[in-house]
């Protein structure tokens, strides 16, 4: 196949991603996460149940956008350390060119954990190609895993 025609099908046939990364933070002992989603897939999936479409790059709206972001990932987004659910501070977002990075830390403190289970359905309700792409981080380990609409929960045995 052409490299110009492979050019052609990605741009005709857009991809659908977001990335979860979460750190152990040895010194703290608590979950650093975040995730970056794009900003218009993000605002389509936010604008549920609502009358107009959420403008996440609007400052204006800044205290309505974080509450709109909180409520949607409660649901989405959830991480087990030790058979134990963990509570996620929100702390905020930002933009980064067409993406927005949210990011949570643990309201919890765990000794190094030996098991995590992370369940991330970011927008698979509104977009039924999206991957969610999942990065574990602890000490020198590092996993990564894809989770899509069918796929929806990472289990890893950690050191």
């Amino acid at each position: 196949m052409s490299v110009f025609l492979q050019i052609l099908i990605f741009l005709i046939h857009p991809f659908y991603v977001s990335v979860t990364k979460v750190t152990y933070n040895d010194a703290t002992h608590r979950l650093e996460v975040s995730c970056k989603i794009f900003t218009d897939d993000l605002e389509k999936a936010l604008k549920q149940g609502l009358e107009q479409k959420p403008d996440l790059k609007n400052n204006e709206r800044l205290e309505q956008n974080d509450l709109l972001i909180q409520n949607y990932l409660a649901s989405r987004l959830k991480i087990t350390l030790q058979k134990v659910d963990v509570g996620l501070e929100y702390l905020g977002f930002e933009h980064e060119e067409e993406a927005t990075i949210i990011y949570f830390e643990s309201t919890q403190a765990f000794k190094r954990p030996q098991e995590v289970v992370i369940y991330n359905e970011i927008l698979t309700e509104v977009i039924p190609d999206q991957l969610n792409f999942v990065h574990y981080f602890q000490g020198d380990f590092h996993k990564s895993y894809q989770l899509s609409r069918k796929e929806k929960t990472i289990k890893w045995m950690l050191p």
